[in-house]
């Protein structure tokens, strides 16, 4: 922040870094639908704790802020505006809005800056505030706390539709080599009238709890289902005396995020559940932002400690759950206590939103929705969905990965008729749940609560798929209950191949015209295990999905989704491989799919599908 220094210290000449320096600076940050992420620590270090960013990213933030407002301006015909401003706790995020809170002061904006809160929480703010037009959210998700980035939605409280933010992107970048709006931003920003900006930070405390108080009617309103209050409360009721039978504990690791801040402890607690939170000051991030693999060791050791301990014991309070969010606070990953009451373990990401759609279809079946009901996925959530929706009548569909994709195809079926209770990426294991528009650990929670305490819907699940139901099962019973599947994790390192070639489409077409090949060689022991008779092409396109072979059935760059799944001799999907390039770095992203418990299956078939990989980017070179 040095050179806004400078600028209030009177300096003649604004210090705006060269052209060169700003592009170099803008060639390094991702811009996509989900939003913008770049380093922007200072020191250049993605694990950096300093508050501090360059003049350059400065500048750049400026301009981008400002071009959103004109964007926004053209989208809504309003001349005045208001934007919602939130941010996560990484080290930067305080400089970032401070930037942004300038620039819109200058505009003549109204800024309605909440400082740190979690994401849902404020897009509920903006989803029920009907006097917000737009909002900014700096965060760069999961990514490294030295990242950072911006999140952009309007008053609807979804991030930005893909198409809107390809426009948005095109206008971002074409700003950029003029250079000179971009020099006037940064210029503009330095100079924001200073009695405007003190006024926005003044009224920071009151909009953190207009967005705290809306995010917990809103939250009561999605776990419930229902809007009209007295329905909410007659739900919470019955939900709490449940919950309060259980003797429900739970332990949180907030890994210094934004949902310190937020409603989880009051909500939480209103519920009847007992807690136990480490890491619970904003900021203290004391670990990996991801909440995958190595990060969720604190949270599962915990909880077999509490679960131990006797002083959480006294009252024969029964800890069986524990959650991580990321940083933003938009997901948060599971671990559980296993049956012997001593081991915990972590929830695999597949496994956790399955659960979550059985508990929402089972509570939709119990309450004799007649309305058709659907689920909107990703293109790399397990085949398991499709088998327990089947079992409600739920029908499942497609699109590209990408939270924006998702939400956009929920969208579309609700005006086609369906009802979208559930939905999101199986693959990230977070759940988006009717009419939330975005993740939220709350929604999980909410999801394995009513499994856990509502026996109905587990022995409605039993009794559909032929299984015995026992009044003490447990949350290990309800996941061995599930279809069995064995898929690719997302985080795991052979989720990943590196290729040369930049052009995805020929990628794919040398994958299709190699596949043959492959189909009657490699594959066939797997064909002979599996019991695989015939295979089909999809490719994935934002909302879309379109079952073919060829570059007919892609478009444009065609850098979608490209599955090939597998059926046996009755026509059921037994297996699929699929991939997806990266639009930022040059890597496909792969995974594999098996029906049944077979790990080493679904290895053997993964290779088999990155050597396939490899072999058609060699084409292309």
């Amino acid at each position: 922040m040095e050179f806004l220094k400078n600028f209030q210290a009177g300096a003649s000449v604004p210090m705006c870094p060269s052209r060169d320096i700003v592009r170099q600076s803008f060639s390094s940050m991702i811009l996509s639908a989900s939003g913008f992420r770049k380093i922007f620590s200072s020191d250049g270090i993605e694990e950096s704790a300093s508050p501090a960013v360059t003049a350059a990213d400065a500048a750049l933030t400026a301009f981008i802020g400002r071009a959103f407002a004109e964007f926004c301006r053209r989208r809504t015909g309003k001349t005045s505006l208001t934007i919602a401003l939130g941010t996560d706790t990484r080290p930067t995020g305080a400089s970032l809005a401070d930037l942004l809170i300038r620039i819109f002061s200058a505009d003549g904006i109204n800024v309605r800056y909440s400082g740190a809160t979690a994401v849902p929480e404020l897009t509920a703010w903006v989803k029920t505030d009907a006097g917000i037009d737009a909002f900014v959210y700096v965060s760069a998700s999961h990514n490294p706390i030295g990242h950072n980035g911006f999140k952009f939605g309007f008053e609807d409280g979804a991030v930005m539709e893909p198409e809107a933010a390809a426009v948005f992107i095109e206008e971002v970048r074409s700003g950029v080599k003029e250079f000179q709006p971009l020099r006037q931003a940064a210029e503009d920003a330095a100079f924001a009238p200073p009695e405007t900006t003190a006024a926005v930070f003044n009224r920071q405390p009151q909009n953190k709890a207009a967005a705290f108080d809306a995010y917990l009617r809103f939250s009561k309103a999605v776990l419930s289902g229902e809007s009209e209050t007295k329905k909410q409360e007659a739900f919470f009721a019955r939900f709490a005396d449940e919950v309060k039978a259980k003797r429900l504990g739970m332990v949180i690791d907030f890994n210094g995020s934004a949902r310190t801040l937020s409603v989880d402890g009051d909500f939480l607690s209103s519920l009847g559940i007992k807690l136990n939170v480490i890491n619970q000051l904003p900021g203290q991030i004391v670990h990996r932002i991801v909440p995958e693999g190595i990060s969720l060791e604190p949270c599962r050791t915990l909880l077999e400690k509490t679960a131990r301990e006797e002083s959480f014991q006294s009252d024969s309070s029964r800890f069986v759950l524990g959650y991580l969010p990321d940083n933003d606070g938009d997901r948060g990953n599971i671990v559980y206590l296993q049956d012997d009451g001593k081991t915990a373990a972590v929830l695999e990401a597949q496994q956790l939103f399955a659960l979550c759609v059985l508990a929402e279809l089972a509570a939709l079946t119990a309450a004799g929705v007649s309305q058709p009901t659907a689920v909107a996925v990703n293109d790399c959530t397990s085949d398991r969905i499709e088998a327990i929706a089947s079992v409600f009548g739920t029908k499942v569909f497609r699109a590209e990965t990408g939270e924006a994709n998702v939400v956009n195809l929920a969208r579309r079926l609700r005006k086609e008729g369906y009802l979208v209770r559930i939905l999101g990426e199986g693959s990230n294991g977070g759940n988006i749940t009717d009419p939330a528009t975005i993740r939220d650990p709350l929604n999980t929670i909410g999801s394995l609560l009513k499994l856990l305490t509502q026996p109905q819907l587990f022995r409605l699940w039993c009794e559909r798929t032929g299984q015995p139901f026992s009044p003490d099962y447990t949350l290990q019973t309800i996941i061995d209950s599930l279809p069995p599947y064995t898929t690719t994790g997302a985080y795991e390192p052979q989720a990943k191949v590196v290729i040369r070639t930049d052009d995805h489409g020929a990628l794919k077409a040398a994958y299709e015209e190699l596949f043959p090949r492959y189909w009657e060689n490699q594959l066939l022991p797997l064909r002979q295990e599996l019991g695989v008779t015939e295979w089909r092409e999809f490719n994935y396109e934002k909302t879309e999905e379109k079952e073919g072979v060829g570059a007919m059935f892609r478009s444009g760059a065609q850098r979608g989704g490209f599955k090939i799944r597998f059926y046996d001799s009755n026509g059921e999907a037994a297996a699929y491989v699929w991939m997806r390039g990266s639009g930022t770095e040059p890597v496909f992203r792969v995974s594999a799919d098996v029906k049944g418990s077979r790990p080493q299956t679904e290895a053997e078939l993964l290779r088999i599908h990155t050597d396939l990989i490899a072999e058609a980017d060699n084409r292309c070179r």
